[in-house]
């Protein structure tokens, strides 16, 4: 069963999406097949743009190579933030988690289903799944009306490959960008994605690139944990 770790700035909020993070895990359990459902005929993965079209995921394994390996830090951000997302218009749509619906709206966008879940004593999370996995969006860093939410964090589990050495976790940190594995309390693992949006938010398509990121990920931790 999952049950994650806390928010680095959000301590408490993890208590609240809990029981959702131990059904995504649960779920998942009967999913670590690989499925057809987004994969071209040439053996990638596809996800949808905003605008409709299906597009090959451009980052396949988010593997550390040598160029980005040889620029500073701040100059490979850029690189990749020219290559992956393009020009952003000068008077893009702005999206926020404080507007959940908007969040809803991209997720359904790129061809997934996503259901809002909100309750008076919780922050809310968007349950989704792509290609046989579930898995969670979650709404972070609320107020104390579960309000006004500053950042998101994409979540996903399995409950079924528990007892993952360590060192398998660390070699995936080591080499992989943009999403952080772990083994939980209980001995499964883990992928998680953080997002900040804060202040002003993200322009809509950007946010929606984000979600590009996340699928080549679930399909490479997939293959991380049960390829072998």
């Amino acid at each position: 069963m999952i049950s994650g770790v806390c928010h680095p700035v959000s301590a408490g909020a993890l208590g609240q999406h809990g029981a959702a993070r131990k059904r995504c895990g649960q779920e998942n359990r009967v999913a670590n097949t690989k499925s057809a459902g987004n994969t071209g005929k040439d053996g990638r993965s596809y996800v949808r743009r905003l605008d409709g079209t299906r597009v090959a995921v451009r980052f396949a394994a988010i593997q550390l190579g040598d160029f980005m390996r040889q620029l500073p830090f701040a100059t490979a951000l850029a690189t990749l933030a020219a290559t992956a997302l393009g020009a952003t218009p000068a008077h893009a749509e702005l999206v926020t988690p404080k507007n959940p619906a908007a969040i809803v709206a991209i997720v359904e966008s790129q061809g997934w289903p996503a259901k809002l879940v909100t309750a008076s004593d919780a922050d809310p999370y968007i349950e989704s799944s792509r290609n046989g996995l579930k898995f969670l969006v979650l709404f972070m860093n609320c107020n104390d009306a579960h309000k006004e939410c500053k950042t998101l964090q994409y979540y996903m589990g399995f409950n079924d490959a528990k007892n993952l050495s360590f060192e398998k976790f660390n070699s995936w940190n080591k080499e992989k960008r943009f999403a952080r594995a772990y083994r939980d309390n209980e001995g499964d693992p883990v992928l998680e994605m953080d997002v900040d949006v804060d202040f002003a938010g993200l322009p809509r398509e950007n946010l929606g690139e984000s979600f590009n990121t996340w699928a080549s990920l679930m399909d490479a931790y997939r293959e991380f944990i049960y390829g072998d």
